[in-house]
Parts: C-alpha cells; sequence; structure tokens
C-alpha cells in the first residue's frame, strides 16, 4: 500500500513514468523528493516490491516493525510533498506582506512602538 501512495504522490507532482524506479529516481534528480528522503523512497518502493511479488517468499523476512516504519515514512513524505508547503503558504499570507529583506518585518514595528500604559 505504501508503495502505491508513493507513486500516486509522484504522478500528482508530475513524474508519470509507468515504473516508480524511473519516477524515484527523476523525482531525486529534480529535487521533488529531498535528499534525506532517497533512501527511504527506494525502500517504499523495495519493499512494495516484495509484497507484489510472492512468489519470492521474501516476506518472511520483514517484520511488523519494518511495516510501522514504512508507514511512518510514507507519512512523512507525504507531510514533506503535501502538508509542509501548505503550512509554509500559509505563514507567508499571514505575514501581512512584510519580509525582513527590504521592509521591516511586522513583529520589528510592533516591538519598535511605544507602549501604551
Amino acid at each position: 500500500m505504501e508503495r502505491r501512495v508513493l507513486q500516486r504522490c509522484l504522478n500528482d507532482k508530475g513524474h508519470t513514468r509507468h515504473h516508480l524506479a524511473p519516477q524515484i529516481d527523476r523525482a531525486k534528480a529534480d529535487g521533488t523528493i529531498p535528499t534525506h528522503y532517497h533512501e527511504i523512497a527506494d525502500e517504499i518502493r523495495l519493499y512494495g516490491k516484495i509484497s507484489a511479488h510472492p512468489d519470492d517468499d521474501k516476506m518472511s523476512c520483514v517484520t511488523k516493525e519494518n511495516w510501522h516504519q514504512l508507514i511512518e515514512f510514507t507519512r512523512l513524505i507525504i507531510d514533506e510533498l503535501y502538508i509542509l508547503p501548505q503550512k509554509v503558504e500559509l505563514l507567508r499570507k499571514n505575514r501581512n506582506g512584510t519580509s525582513c529583506v527590504g521592509a521591516k518585518p511586522r513583529l520589528q514595528v510592533i516591538l519598535s512602538q511605544p507602549a501604551n500604559h
């Protein structure tokens, strides 16, 4: 299931190759998958491959802990691709157009105003 989720995410981000390995490689190359997730993405793909091909019978080496870790890794990648960018955009919008570059940040303006007692 995690493999399918990863593939759907990559499809959504424009990496629409038929096989997951080239999708992951391209997403790594263009930064869609940040460097610190490269190994995790490959691991998700490989564990998914094990479960997709039961004839190899490598499932016996997969532990419950492995699957829990894969689920958490998948959640982290989803956060990176979807949740964090939305949070950053929301924070950007809530800054009222102020920036430390070329304009006083809102907090600095508030702190520099005299207190009304």
